[in-house]
């Protein structure tokens, strides 16, 4: 301190502790006769950093024996060294009233929690005004009792020390690695019983690793806060690049890949479009990537379209419905038997199914008509042939039929016998020459369904010669029929 400010300090000292209120007590035996001028209670420093007593003297003890005034004050830094720790300056000033001299001739050794932290030797000038100081730091958060011990020389009979305490703020060292940032950073002073918040955050491509408190891990946390403060810390945060992965994204039908990405971990990918195949719906991916863990293969998943395949019997009723996979065949139920019909397949190919569709049964009716073949005729002596009447042939079909040809028994017996049929009502139907079989107009003969036809008359021609007497003698002994004829029929157009 110069000697300019020292002076200045001093006649400020010199009327504060005449005018000031004492604010803590010193405990000694004072000499016979001395005024103790302090007050009993002992002083506290609260907080270094407070507003108030830093930044100004503050007297510990004074007090008056005769004309010869002495006190003890100290300074507290209003701001924190870097470190933390609080400089502390002590004063001792000794004064006369009276124009006489003073001195004093004992040493003042100054103590921070019972270790010495400054010591003011003896001073053997004489005046009617003296001063001397002490600085020191006081280092390491929490309570700090400053105490004095004075050693007296010679005839000094006033004495005054010190007595009071300082909190030191708590230190808080905050440090974080590469690849992100801890706010604040560095030494934060924080008073006792105070609080310290953090804030931890990655750089891009980076994540947090760890965070660790006085040493011990707290985990991946974003935050953290120091509260009632009352010892030191430190708090440190751990960062490390993100994996980055790779996922490939595959069609499921065909194998080939659709899109490569680069992930970083953690993060999710972006699936491309799937793309469409016929007959077959996209439903997802096979494995998840909203969170990649790992290099991974996401491969489509397809279904086949299915498509409703009802089989229909002849009357449009459903036989069987059944879903059918695209392209894939339909299974045809049994169909359900008809009376007068024959099954005869379907009328729609169902071998690959690419659409929905009504597959009907179809059915080929049976054809079945009775027909009169073996003819009660008579033969007459000349050889004319006699063909009894009221012919009908019956239908017993579920369609009308129609005549499609007509012949006589293929026997040399009747190759020179010719034969015609005629509607009762009038018109030829069909002539045969030769006894061979003879086709005939498709509507010369139509019978509906389940009928009879209308009466048709025969008429042959004559048989001569010996044919004529072997016939009639066959058909005399019953040995074989005169009129033999035959029919074929179709499904009428």
């Amino acid at each position: 301190m110069s000697a300019g400010i020292r002076a200045v300090a001093a006649a400020l000292l010199a009327v504060a502790c005449v005018l000031a209120a004492p604010l803590a007590a010193w405990a000694h035996d004072l000499p016979d006769g001395a005024l103790d001028l302090t007050a009993k209670p002992r002083f506290a420093l609260l907080s270094a950093r407070s507003s108030s007593p830093t930044g100004q003297w503050v007297t510990v003890h004074s007090y008056q024996w005769g004309n010869h005034y002495q006190n003890a004050q100290y300074l507290l830094s209003p701001t924190p060294n870097p470190d933390g720790s609080v400089h502390v300056t002590v004063a001792t000033t000794l004064w006369s009233t009276d124009g006489t001299t003073v001195k004093w001739t004992s040493t003042k050794t100054i103590y921070d929690n019972g270790a010495q932290a400054a010591f003011i030797g003896a001073d053997y000038r004489t005046g009617t005004w003296m001063q001397q100081f002490a600085e020191f730091d006081v280092r390491g958060g929490g309570a700090h009792h400053i105490t004095s011990r004075e050693t007296p020389y010679g005839t000094t009979t006033l004495k005054v020390g010190w007595d009071f305490y300082v909190h030191v703020p708590y230190t808080i060292s905050a440090s974080a690695t590469s690849g992100g940032s801890i706010s604040p950073s560095g030494n934060v002073l924080v008073d006792a019983g105070g609080s310290q918040k953090y804030a931890i955050a990655p750089f891009e491509g980076y994540r947090i690793k760890d965070v660790k408190v006085d040493g011990a891990s707290i985990g991946k946390v974003s935050s953290y806060t120091f509260a009632n403060v009352n010892a030191g810390h430190s708090i440190a945060a751990e960062f490390e690049a993100i994996p980055v992965h790779t996922v490939t994204f595959k069609d499921g039908i065909t194998g080939e890949t659709l899109k490569t990405e680069s992930v970083q971990e953690g993060n999710a990918a972006t699936a491309p479009d799937p793309g469409s195949h016929e007959g077959w719906t996209f439903v997802g991916w096979d494995a998840g990537f909203d969170s990649v863990e790992d290099s991974i293969d996401v491969t489509s998943q397809w279904e086949r379209v299915t498509f409703r395949v009802r089989f229909l019997g002849k009357d449009g009723s459903v036989i069987e419905e059944q879903q059918v996979a695209w392209g894939d065949p339909a299974t045809p139920p049994e169909a359900p038997p008809v009376d007068q019909w024959t099954f005869s397949g379907w009328d729609k190919d169902f071998s690959s199914v690419t659409e929905a569709m009504d597959v009907r049964a179809l059915y080929d009716p049976v054809i079945s008509v009775r027909v009169p073949t073996k003819l009660a005729c008579a033969i007459m002596a000349d050889g004319t042939v006699v063909a009894p009447g009221g012919y009908r042939i019956e239908n017993l079909s579920p369609v009308a039929v129609s005549l499609s040809s007509v012949a006589v028994a293929n026997r040399s017996d009747y190759r020179e016998c010719g034969f015609a049929v005629s509607r009762a009502t009038g018109g030829e139907v069909v002539l045969c020459e030769a006894g061979m079989a003879q086709a005939v107009a498709e509507d010369a003969l139509t019978i509906g369904a389940n009928a009879a036809s209308e009466e048709l008359v025969w008429s042959f021609g004559p048989v001569v010669g010996q044919t004529a007497q072997e016939l009639l003698f066959a058909a005399l002994v019953g040995e074989a029929p005169l009129c033999d004829v035959s029919f074929t029929f179709r499904r009428a157009s």
